[in-house]
């Protein structure tokens, strides 16, 4: 997404106070941006609804007052930086994650995988049979299309997977 005119605003200011105030400049990546995730901009309600699988956007029509990712469209809100307005989600785009990862989050595709924990509707009461459980969540999670370029699109760089080699040609990855 490109920088919104408040945040172009706010690094004019900040170069301004710096060069006649002798103001510090603020720290790199977050004029502009807020402290808070995207979906505390978001103007859809959320925890209404568990999701049994996700989909594409051309999948399904959203409901434009629920949070789309409880309605199994992949959206990246929860575990972004805010600043963007949800621009993308308030026309009914999952948020990419082009602002990084909110305030205390090292790994912003580990946070997204703990809040499709949170919205996936397996496990349901009375379901004792681990292997169907099992078989529930990996369904769900196989409707993911290109879970490490979703989640880590814009913070590959920062996040906590390691690249592994072929070693020995055994097949087996070395750190």
């Amino acid at each position: 997404c490109p920088p919104e005119p408040h945040q172009i605003w706010a690094v004019v200011e900040a170069v301004v106070a710096g060069l006649t105030q002798g103001a510090p400049l603020p720290p790199p990546g977050i004029v502009g941006a807020d402290m808070v995730a995207v979906c505390e901009e978001c103007p859809r309600e959320r925890n209404v609804k568990h999701i049994e699988r996700f989909y594409r956007p051309y999948e399904v029509d959203p409901d434009p007052n629920i949070c789309l990712l409880e309605q199994g469209l992949m959206c990246m809100g929860v575990a972004t930086r805010g600043g963007c307005g949800a621009l993308c989600p308030q026309v009914g785009m999952g948020c990419r994650g082009c602002y990084g990862p909110v305030p205390g989050v090292e790994d912003q595709g580990a946070k997204m995988i703990t809040a499709i924990a949170s919205v996936l509707d397996a496990g349901k009461p009375g379901l004792h049979d681990e292997a169907k459980l099992e078989q529930q969540i990996e369904m769900a999670l196989d409707s993911i299309v290109d879970p490490a370029g979703t989640f880590y699109r814009f913070s590959m760089a920062h996040s906590s997977l390691r690249r592994t080699r072929v070693g020995n040609g055994n097949g087996k990855g070395a750190a």
